[in-house]
């Protein structure tokens, strides 16, 4: 560790210099900037002072605390199902790994290692890139907040980039097929896949719907929360981005809401109980007063594809079907936006655009017919 005063312009500058605990062939520098020479001397000494006294404070801080004061912090912003991903990941993967190592001597070559590790065992890269922003996030707040660490190690590893998320369209026989085989599995799967086709809604906002949020007089359906996982079970929170929205209903998915509503109010009468507007619609339990499962609803998906002969196709596929239909019907993608619950209508042209050749080659006739006829070249 060394110090130095320097001039600069009108100013006075100090200057500390110090090994990187992490990387000891990096040089890091602090500096502070006074009025005068003599200024900048005192500044020298406080900067002097402050780091051997953090330091020592920080030397016998392991990974493992740092992660313990981090989560005192989430657990106060962060929401349950983020907490409870952020524990499997914590536990399963980084404790395990790096939990006894001094939070200074935590390189980028340890993480660029472990990053190694999990894709040869198979990982994916997004994956992967998810432990890596959740290790960046614990050392920006042992660096910024904690003041343990001077630079923050995970800048400098070198994740794999993320891969690119392949959309599966179904075809109207897939989804004719789709809604057979969950037929098979029951009334509550098969009206599920339906209003999931019909709406586009993702897989927790259906499980968190109750009866009070379907209006089948006025065909209107209120999207007023998301069914998520967390440590005590699964709870109902708002959406995704925050806001509650509106979407009407065809006509074919209200009539086939209609007979279901009718099946399970009997089925709740018949075990003692009834059907009110606080029941939830895809609940397992016959008078509806628990939320829907999106984890059990997944799992009866899984076999319903699989009887179709669909093995590649994914729940969220089914949403993303909903809007490329839309888009490619001309439907304002500001009202595609909105339907299917995005911040910003940008979100949706970035995700689907691919999928609407329609539009480009009508945009392409257009530009064209500026031209005028040919002619020959002078």
């Amino acid at each position: 560790m060394a110090g130095t005063v320097r001039r600069r312009g009108k100013s006075w500058q100090a200057v500390l210099s110090f090994r990187d605990p992490a990387q000891p062939s990096r040089t890091r520098q602090v500096t502070a900037t006074r009025r005068t020479k003599k200024e900048a001397e005192l500044a020298l000494a406080e900067l002097v002072v402050a780091r051997t006294k953090g330091r020592a404070v920080a030397a016998h801080h392991t990974f493992a605390e740092t992660v313990a004061k981090w989560r005192e912090v989430k657990e106060r912003t962060a929401s349950p199902s983020s907490l409870l991903r952020y524990d499997m990941a914590l536990n399963k993967h980084l404790l395990p790994k790096f939990g006894t190592v001094k939070i200074r001597r935590l390189s980028a070559e340890m993480l660029d290692d472990h990053y190694a590790a999990l894709r040869k065992a198979g990982m994916a890269a997004n994956s992967i890139r998810w432990q890596h922003d959740l290790l960046s996030n614990i050392c920006r707040y042992a660096q910024r907040s904690l003041k343990w660490i001077d630079t923050n190690p995970v800048a400098d590893a070198n994740p794999p980039k993320r891969g690119v998320t392949k959309i599966n369209l179904p075809s109207v026989e897939d989804l004719a097929k789709l809604m057979e085989a969950a037929d098979l599995d029951g009334p509550v799967l098969g009206a599920f896949v339906r209003l999931a086709i019909a709406t586009g809604a993702r897989r927790g906002e259906l499980c968190a719907l109750q009866w009070k949020h379907v209006n089948l007089e006025t065909g209107q359906l209120v999207v007023a929360g998301t069914a998520t996982l967390g440590h005590e079970g699964y709870i109902v929170k708002l959406p995704k981005n925050g806001r509650v929205r509106r979407m009407a209903l065809a006509a074919p998915i209200v009539d086939h809401l209609s007979l279901y509503r009718d099946l399970r109010a009997l089925q709740a009468e018949q075990c003692g109980g009834a059907l009110t507007g606080e029941s939830y619609v895809f609940s397992s339990d016959p008078d509806g007063l628990t939320v829907g499962h999106p984890g059990t609803m997944t799992d009866k998906f899984t076999m319903a594809k699989r009887i179709a002969g669909l093995r590649g196709l994914r729940m969220h596929d089914l949403r993303h079907q909903a809007a490329t239909v839309l888009l490619n019907k001309r439907i304002s993608p500001r009202v595609v936006s909105e339907r299917l619950g995005h911040s910003r209508t940008s979100t949706t042209l970035d995700i689907y655009a691919q999928f609407v050749p329609a539009a480009d080659e009508e945009a392409a006739e257009i530009l064209g017919g500026l031209l005028g006829s040919p002619r020959e070249p002078a």
